[in-house]
Protein backbone atom coordinates (compact mmCIF):
# COMPACT_ATOMS: atom_id res chain seq x y z
CA UNK A 1 0.00 0.00 0.00
CA UNK A 2 2.02 3.15 1.19
CA UNK A 3 6.09 2.55 2.47
CA UNK A 4 6.32 5.57 4.09
CA UNK A 5 4.02 7.17 6.67
CA UNK A 6 5.17 10.30 8.62
CA UNK A 7 5.47 10.63 12.65
CA UNK A 8 1.91 12.05 12.56
CA UNK A 9 0.75 8.63 11.46
CA UNK A 10 2.66 6.72 14.37
CA UNK A 11 0.69 6.20 17.34
CA UNK A 12 2.84 8.15 19.87
CA UNK A 13 2.51 4.74 22.57
CA UNK A 14 3.03 1.79 20.61
CA UNK A 15 4.69 2.97 17.81
CA UNK A 16 2.45 1.54 15.36
CA UNK A 17 0.20 3.39 12.81
CA UNK A 18 -2.26 5.27 14.27
CA UNK A 19 -6.18 5.45 13.19
CA UNK A 20 -5.35 8.48 10.71
CA UNK A 21 -3.14 6.02 8.90
CA UNK A 22 -5.54 3.57 8.93
CA UNK A 23 -7.88 5.47 7.38
CA UNK A 24 -5.86 6.71 4.79
CA UNK A 25 -5.00 3.32 3.76
CA UNK A 26 -8.36 1.93 3.60
CA UNK A 27 -9.71 5.27 1.54
CA UNK A 28 -6.65 4.52 -0.89
CA UNK A 29 -7.79 1.04 -1.00
CA UNK A 30 -11.68 2.26 -1.73
CA UNK A 31 -10.57 5.12 -4.22
CA UNK A 32 -8.56 2.69 -6.03
CA UNK A 33 -5.26 5.10 -6.04
CA UNK A 34 -3.23 2.02 -5.20
CA UNK A 35 -3.19 0.03 -8.18
CA UNK A 36 -0.77 -2.16 -7.11
CA UNK A 37 -3.71 -3.50 -4.81
CA UNK A 38 -6.12 -3.45 -7.02
CA UNK A 39 -4.19 -6.20 -8.90
CA UNK A 40 -3.49 -8.10 -6.30
CA UNK A 41 -6.63 -8.23 -4.81
CA UNK A 42 -7.81 -9.06 -7.74
CA UNK A 43 -6.08 -12.45 -7.78
CA UNK A 44 -5.13 -12.78 -3.76
CA UNK A 45 -7.98 -12.87 -0.82
CA UNK A 46 -7.13 -9.16 1.65
CA UNK A 47 -8.63 -8.97 5.01
CA UNK A 48 -9.56 -6.35 7.95
CA UNK A 49 -9.60 -7.77 11.15
CA UNK A 50 -10.28 -5.34 14.35
CA UNK A 51 -8.69 -6.64 17.08
CA UNK A 52 -10.18 -5.47 20.98
CA UNK A 53 -8.29 -6.45 24.00
CA UNK A 54 -11.23 -8.13 26.45
CA UNK A 55 -11.81 -6.10 29.35
CA UNK A 56 -9.16 -3.80 28.85
CA UNK A 57 -11.35 -1.09 31.51
CA UNK A 58 -11.19 -2.95 34.05
CA UNK A 59 -7.40 -3.92 33.57
CA UNK A 60 -6.93 0.17 34.00
CA UNK A 61 -9.23 -0.37 37.26
CA UNK A 62 -7.68 -2.76 39.01
CA UNK A 63 -3.80 -2.13 38.21
CA UNK A 64 -3.68 1.47 36.64
CA UNK A 65 -3.28 3.33 33.76
CA UNK A 66 0.80 2.84 33.50
CA UNK A 67 0.02 -0.95 33.02
CA UNK A 68 -2.61 -0.58 30.83
CA UNK A 69 -0.64 1.31 29.07
CA UNK A 70 2.34 -1.60 29.13
CA UNK A 71 0.06 -4.33 27.59
CA UNK A 72 -1.00 -1.86 24.81
CA UNK A 73 2.92 -1.81 24.09
CA UNK A 74 3.11 -5.58 25.09
CA UNK A 75 0.48 -6.55 22.44
CA UNK A 76 1.61 -4.19 19.48
CA UNK A 77 5.29 -5.83 19.92
CA UNK A 78 3.11 -8.89 19.39
CA UNK A 79 1.25 -8.04 16.84
CA UNK A 80 4.83 -6.91 15.54
CA UNK A 81 5.59 -10.61 16.22
CA UNK A 82 3.01 -12.59 14.03
CA UNK A 83 1.78 -10.51 11.38
CA UNK A 84 3.74 -10.55 8.13
CA UNK A 85 6.03 -7.64 7.13
CA UNK A 86 3.41 -7.20 3.84
CA UNK A 87 0.73 -7.05 6.51
CA UNK A 88 -0.35 -3.60 7.83
CA UNK A 89 -0.97 -3.63 11.59
CA UNK A 90 -2.70 -0.17 13.11
CA UNK A 91 -3.59 1.11 16.52
CA UNK A 92 -7.35 1.92 15.72
CA UNK A 93 -8.23 3.84 19.30
CA UNK A 94 -7.92 2.75 22.76
CA UNK A 95 -7.60 -0.74 23.31
CA UNK A 96 -8.91 -1.96 19.35
CA UNK A 97 -5.95 -2.44 17.29
CA UNK A 98 -6.40 -3.17 13.61
CA UNK A 99 -5.02 -5.52 10.70
CA UNK A 100 -5.06 -5.15 6.70
CA UNK A 101 -4.15 -9.39 6.02
CA UNK A 102 -2.83 -9.99 2.30
CA UNK A 103 -2.75 -13.38 0.89
CA UNK A 104 -4.77 -15.57 2.73
CA UNK A 105 -7.45 -17.69 1.35
CA UNK A 106 -11.18 -17.60 2.97
CA UNK A 107 -10.11 -21.58 4.19
CA UNK A 108 -7.34 -19.93 6.36
CA UNK A 109 -7.95 -16.56 7.71
CA UNK A 110 -10.09 -17.44 10.71
CA UNK A 111 -6.94 -20.26 11.36
CA UNK A 112 -4.21 -17.54 11.08
CA UNK A 113 -6.56 -15.00 13.46
CA UNK A 114 -7.40 -17.95 16.09
CA UNK A 115 -3.27 -18.70 16.24
CA UNK A 116 -2.75 -14.91 17.06
CA UNK A 117 -5.46 -14.94 19.57
CA UNK A 118 -4.23 -18.17 21.09
CA UNK A 119 -0.45 -16.74 21.25
CA UNK A 120 -1.83 -13.48 22.93
CA UNK A 121 -4.02 -15.99 25.49
CA UNK A 122 -0.71 -17.89 26.54
CA UNK A 123 1.40 -14.48 27.04
CA UNK A 124 2.48 -13.24 30.05
CA UNK A 125 2.28 -10.28 30.74
CA UNK A 126 4.38 -8.11 33.25
CA UNK A 127 2.11 -8.17 36.23
CA UNK A 128 -1.14 -8.46 34.99
CA UNK A 129 -0.76 -11.90 33.72
CA UNK A 130 -2.80 -13.04 30.81
CA UNK A 131 -5.18 -11.43 28.55
CA UNK A 132 -7.70 -12.77 25.58
CA UNK A 133 -8.99 -10.68 23.01
CA UNK A 134 -11.70 -10.96 20.42
CA UNK A 135 -11.40 -10.46 16.58
CA UNK A 136 -14.01 -9.23 13.65
CA UNK A 137 -12.33 -9.98 10.26
CA UNK A 138 -14.39 -9.04 6.76
CA UNK A 139 -13.20 -9.89 3.48
CA UNK A 140 -11.92 -6.92 1.49
CA UNK A 141 -12.97 -6.89 -2.16
CA UNK A 142 -11.43 -5.05 -4.63
CA UNK A 143 -11.55 -1.48 -4.86
CA UNK A 144 -14.67 -2.02 -2.27
CA UNK A 145 -12.96 -0.98 1.20
CA UNK A 146 -15.56 1.48 2.72
CA UNK A 147 -16.94 2.14 5.56
CA UNK A 148 -19.38 -0.45 5.13
CA UNK A 149 -16.35 -2.78 4.85
CA UNK A 150 -15.31 -1.46 8.57
CA UNK A 151 -19.06 -1.73 9.52
CA UNK A 152 -19.27 -5.54 8.89
CA UNK A 153 -15.83 -6.24 10.63
CA UNK A 154 -17.24 -4.25 13.45
CA UNK A 155 -20.44 -6.32 13.33
CA UNK A 156 -17.88 -9.55 13.74
CA UNK A 157 -16.49 -7.88 16.64
CA UNK A 158 -19.42 -7.32 18.44
CA UNK A 159 -20.63 -10.76 18.04
CA UNK A 160 -17.21 -12.19 19.01
CA UNK A 161 -17.73 -10.07 22.06
CA UNK A 162 -21.52 -10.95 22.66
CA UNK A 163 -21.05 -14.73 22.46
CA UNK A 164 -18.04 -14.93 25.27
CA UNK A 165 -15.23 -12.92 24.14
CA UNK A 166 -11.95 -14.57 23.19
CA UNK A 167 -12.77 -15.25 19.91
CA UNK A 168 -12.46 -14.99 16.20
CA UNK A 169 -15.61 -14.30 13.77
CA UNK A 170 -15.45 -13.68 10.07
CA UNK A 171 -18.33 -12.00 9.07
CA UNK A 172 -18.78 -13.95 6.08
CA UNK A 173 -18.99 -17.24 7.74
CA UNK A 174 -21.55 -15.64 10.14
CA UNK A 175 -23.74 -14.45 7.47
CA UNK A 176 -23.89 -18.04 5.55
CA UNK A 177 -24.80 -19.42 8.59
CA UNK A 178 -27.47 -17.26 9.43
CA UNK A 179 -25.95 -15.32 12.01
CA UNK A 180 -26.15 -11.63 10.99
CA UNK A 181 -27.88 -10.89 8.02
CA UNK A 182 -25.81 -9.00 4.93
CA UNK A 183 -25.49 -5.49 5.13
CA UNK A 184 -25.54 -3.66 1.63
CA UNK A 185 -24.12 0.10 1.01
CA UNK A 186 -27.71 1.15 0.66
CA UNK A 187 -28.78 0.11 3.90
CA UNK A 188 -25.79 1.69 5.75
CA UNK A 189 -26.58 4.86 3.79
CA UNK A 190 -30.03 4.92 5.22
CA UNK A 191 -29.00 4.62 8.35
CA UNK A 192 -26.67 7.14 9.09
CA UNK A 193 -29.53 9.93 8.11
CA UNK A 194 -32.23 8.60 9.93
Amino acid sequence: LINIFNLAERDSLTNLLNRKAFDKTMSQIHNKEHQNFITRSKHHFVYLALIDIDHFKHVNDQFGHLYGDEILIGFARLMEQSFRRQDWIFRYGGEEFAAIIEDVSPQHIELVLNRFREKVEQHQFPFVGTITISIGCVHIESGGASPLTIDKADKALYYAKEHGRNRVSVYENLVSQGELIEKTATETDVTLFE
